[in-house]
């Protein structure tokens, strides 16, 4: 991105050139490897901050120019500069969906993914059906927890109807613990881990 500011920053072009530049070369650029990455909000914003920096002066507008303004539909006068944290959470759902739609090789190493997710995770609630979940002891699965915080932040919801996704009770009667430890009692993420 840093590279692409650059490059925009020392051009010599017309607004419309800046602009078919950005979408072009810069966000297709950036975007491509989004759906395999795990960026937090605030490293999107770090990534995307230099590119925007150059480009709204190309464009002829302030640099002071609010930011909900930049990233605000062309239809109701923003600029439709799409943050990069919702075009990566975006492109994630769109190669889940996809990939599991098509039950590709990738398809099932997220179902696998997702399987071991959900064990490890130890509730009984799929994790991208209820996104908003608190499951501190899933650190490790990076991809997945951005993901859910995606959805979450977006009041959206996978539902994902494959048999080998959720924990069975293996008697009658079996009660999830997790579910219990989160819904009835005060637990620190290392209480979590250890019940698990």
């Amino acid at each position: 991105a840093h590279k692409m500011a650059v490059s925009l920053e020392t051009a010599v072009i017309s607004r419309k050139e800046a602009w078919v530049y950005y979408c072009s070369m810069a966000a297709l650029g950036i975007a491509y490897s989004l759906p395999a990455g795990t960026l937090t909000k605030e490293q999107c914003k770090t990534v995307q901050a230099p590119l925007t920096t150059a480009l709204l002066p190309a464009l002829g507008y302030n640099l002071n120019m609010p930011r909900k303004l930049i990233h605000g539909p062309t239809l109701i006068g923003g600029l439709g500069i799409t943050p990069l944290f919702a075009k990566q959470g975006s492109q994630k759902i769109h190669t889940v969906i996809q990939h599991l739609q098509m039950n590709s090789t990738l398809g099932q190493v997220i179902i696998i993914s997702l399987s071991w997710a959900q064990q490890v995770a130890g509730t009984s609630a799929p994790l991208l059906t209820k996104p908003n979940q608190y499951v501190p002891h899933l650190a490790d699965e990076e991809w997945i927890i951005m993901l859910m915080e995606f959805l979450h932040e977006s009041n959206l919801s996978i539902n994902i109807m494959h048999r080998n996704l959720l924990p069975k009770p293996q008697r009658i009667g079996d009660i999830i613990l997790l579910d219990l430890a989160t819904d009835k009692w005060k637990t620190t993420p290392t209480d979590l881990l250890l019940l698990n």
